[in-house]
């Protein structure tokens, strides 16, 4: 779960699509630091190993546009052998050049536009939601947490069960502390390479 956060995170920064007036850098310092970032992540796994984690993620869009990119540029490389740190810096700039190409395909774009539409979606449904509960309780409390487990314990939680867990016995502490009051709550769970896994909360009491 973390490696595929961590490359998820690598991936979409190499994304020109939607960025607005923000344009991607294409100068050469940013794409070397773009594929340093992607290269530490696929530094000592053998391509066998790299290519069978895209496929079990390939529900996100960036990562379905790095299983489309990987066939052209692997179909010499050995699928055994673990990629030194040179040879994990080569690929990682093979990958961005193909990546390119794949954004600016049709599949790219529809990928992320896609995913772009499903999270409007799924925001328009919460503010919905918020303004139903807020019309049947004039006086809703909104909470706003964000929960982590700290630097000295994020590495050592490395699986999607273990996160969900932890979060329903944490959920389960506040319906039964708050159960007078508590309405429901939103949630979302991210990865972020300083701060690890984590949630961000809100939390509806009446």
């Amino acid at each position: 779960l973390v490696w595929l956060e961590q490359l998820q995170s690598a991936l979409q920064s190499t994304c020109p699509i939607g960025r607005g007036k923000k344009k991607l850098s294409m100068a050469p310092h940013a794409r070397v630091r773009r594929a340093q970032k992607l290269a530490a992540l696929l530094e000592g796994m053998a391509l066998s190993e790299v290519i069978e984690r895209v496929r079990l993620a390939k529900s996100d869009p960036h990562i379905a546009c790095l299983d489309r990119a990987l066939p052209s540029i692997l179909k010499d490389a050995s699928m055994t052998e673990h990629l030194s740190s040179g040879a994990a810096l080569t690929l990682a700039m093979e990958i961005l050049d193909e990546l390119m190409v794949v954004y600016a395909s049709w599949f790219g774009r529809s990928k992320i536009d896609n995913a772009r539409r499903e999270r409007e979606r799924a925001c328009g449904a919460l503010v919905k939601r918020m303004l139903a509960f807020k019309r049947r309780y004039p006086k809703l409390m909104v909470i706003r947490l964000d929960v982590g487990y700290g630097q000295q314990y994020a590495a050592l939680v490395d699986s999607s069960h273990e996160i969900l867990d932890h979060w329903c016995d944490l959920l389960h502490a506040i319906k039964e502390g708050f159960a007078a009051s508590f309405l429901g709550y939103a949630a979302k769970i991210e990865y972020g390479v300083r701060k690890g896994p984590h949630m961000h909360l809100m939390l509806l009491f009446n």
